[in-house]
């Protein structure tokens, strides 16, 4: 951009959040359940419900997996890469 009279935001690319659902202080114990998922950011589909693209129902099964774990005393992890996954979102 060449006009001094603009200003542009672009949201920062890269980068991932990390949920935990349950006690965290169990992840390293084998004996109790654990439940990850890595998901690739998918604004399309995970955000707006678009049918082009089929993350969102692999996210929310993974949160579902994650909550079942944590209920049954262990941990669940979502680790969301925020990144658009295949650029069908865009």
């Amino acid at each position: 951009v060449t006009r001094a009279d603009l200003e542009i935001f672009l949201p920062p690319i890269g980068g991932c959040t990390v949920l935990i659902f349950g006690d965290e202080a169990s992840i390293p114990d084998t004996s109790r359940p654990l439940v990850v998922r890595v998901h690739d950011e998918c604004n399309g589909s995970d955000v707006f419900g678009s049918d082009i693209c089929t993350c969102r129902p692999y996210l929310l099964h993974g949160i579902e997996e994650c909550v079942r774990a944590a209920q049954a005393g262990g941990a669940g992890v979502i680790v969301y890469n925020r990144k658009e996954g295949r650029a069908l979102g865009e």
